[in-house]
């Protein structure tokens, strides 16, 4: 749509090129028009919904998620500002050149960044929703560098790429004071974009492991409150999966609120027990089976004895288990076992690892 506008608005002087353009552009928004419309009512007839759950849930429009979204360009602006630089020398004597061309990278540049300011970022690493903008930018790149004489253009392309290869190594231009206060992900602490990077690296390689674990010792039609479930939903594809962030779970959207300090996609979510409530559990396809679930040692940590690489969390101590088990039998009637399953190595699963899962019993 961004480039079709900048299409029309940058036709070309010629009335015949102009006309041509014209129509190419009436053809191809009624294609696009047609496939979205047919994409909406099987959306409908399938989901009974319009609108996907995930965009309910994401891009929903706040004075919060605005200046987020605002800290998370300006973020991405500090981490790679090879960007900030070749949209900026793209820019300059735009007339003199392809105009058609130069509006409609603008467009998609101006579009993309818009659309990430409206709904609040993202919490991955390195500006993801930003990406389409990108090739936009490396024509406005060029076209600047195609203005400059040939050795301030070289200086500036390795000046570029020196400054986006040293902060995939965490060696970024921008020192830490500058970046901190445009930190986003509100509800955690500060990370660089790459150290960001590694904690999900270590997070998928745990939720691998605890969806390889979850298919082994739960049965189909069993169901387990989690919030990251990426993962775990593909490893366990006969488990259902209650999400407390309610991306997948439309009952979390409809009773929920958004949080006001809450990290970009994350701006929706309730505790585990939200989906104990009478009137939540009326509305469920079935009862949860399972509160939640971990992958952990089978036995204590010895003295000195670092945690290993995919232990992500340590499982809650007996006290934490009792106090809730009393919360639960109190206010919703629900008796709490916990289940432990010892993991084989022969199955692929390290060495003294166990699978813990929190039973619920309905009395």
């Amino acid at each position: 749509g961004l480039i079709l506008a900048a299409t029309l608005v940058g036709s070309a002087a010629d009335s015949v090129l102009r006309q041509r353009m014209r129509a190419a552009v009436a053809v191809t928004a009624a294609a696009t028009a047609t496939v979205f419309i047919a994409h909406a009512v099987w959306r409908h007839g399938y989901y009974g919904e319009w609108v996907p759950n995930t965009a309910k849930i994401k891009a929903e429009f706040s004075s919060e998620r605005l200046y987020r979204g605002l800290l998370y360009i300006s973020s991405f602006f500090m981490a790679l500002p090879a960007v900030l630089v070749a949209i900026g020398i793209g820019t300059q004597r735009w007339r003199e050149g392809p105009t058609q061309l130069l509006l409609a990278a603008a467009a998609l540049v101006v579009g993309s960044f818009g659309y990430c300011v409206w709904v609040g970022g993202d919490f991955m690493p390195f500006g993801r929703f930003l990406v389409p903008a990108l090739p936009a930018v490396a024509l406005l790149f060029a076209w600047g560098l195609s203005r400059l004489a040939p050795k301030p253009a070289w200086a500036l392309t390795l000046l570029c790429i020196l400054s986006s290869g040293l902060e995939a190594y965490d060696r970024g231009p921008a020192p830490e004071a500058l970046r901190r206060p445009l930190h986003f992900r509100i509800d955690r602490e500060f990370q660089t974009e790459i150290a960001r990077w590694e904690e999900m690296q270590r997070n998928a390689a745990a939720w691998n492991l605890w969806g390889r674990a979850l298919a082994e010792h739960t049965t189909p039609g069993e169901s387990i409150i989690l919030g990251g479930i990426g993962a775990i939903g593909y490893r366990a594809p006969e488990l259902t999966i209650y999400d407390s962030y309610g991306l997948v779970t439309p009952e979390v959207g409809s009773h929920a609120t958004p949080l006001k300090n809450a990290s970009p996609g994350h701006d929706v979510r309730v505790q585990n027990d939200f989906f104990l409530q009478p009137e939540i559990l009326g509305e469920l396809p079935d009862k949860p089976t399972y509160l939640g679930a971990q992958v952990g040692l089978a036995r204590p940590l010895s003295a000195g004895e670092s945690a290993p690489d995919w232990l992500l969390t340590p499982f809650p101590d007996e006290t934490y288990i009792q106090n809730l088990s009393d919360h639960l039998s109190k206010d919703f009637g629900v008796r709490l076992e916990v289940l432990t399953h010892p993991l084989e190595t022969d199955d692929g699963f390290p060495e003294n690892s166990a699978l813990n899962l929190l039973r619920l019993h309905y009395d």
